[in-house]
Order: structure tokens, then sequence, then C-alpha cells
């Protein structure tokens, strides 16, 4: 059974899916949207 971190990263992974795959209107702000979520994981994993 996937831990609750499991299951965080998968939402993330498919958010980021998703964002990426809508039309790159403003990639800068995807990107920076990546930024953070990859410092997130970092924060959360210690």
């Amino acid at each position: 059974m996937a831990t609750s971190e499991e299951q965080r990263k998968q939402k993330i992974m498919e958010h980021l899916q998703k964002t990426t795959e809508l039309p790159q209107e403003q990639p800068s702000l995807s990107e920076a949207r990546k930024q953070i979520i990859m410092e997130h994981i970092k924060m959360t994993r210690g």
C-alpha cells in the first residue's frame, strides 16, 4: 500500500503532466511552478 508521501508524489507528477500538456502560452509560469514543486519535494523529503 502506498504511503501518503508516495500518493503526494503521484498527484504532483499527474499535475505536472496535465500542466505540461496544456498549450504553452506561459512557459515561464509552468517552469516556475515546476521549480516550486521540486523545492517542495526536497523540503518534505528532509
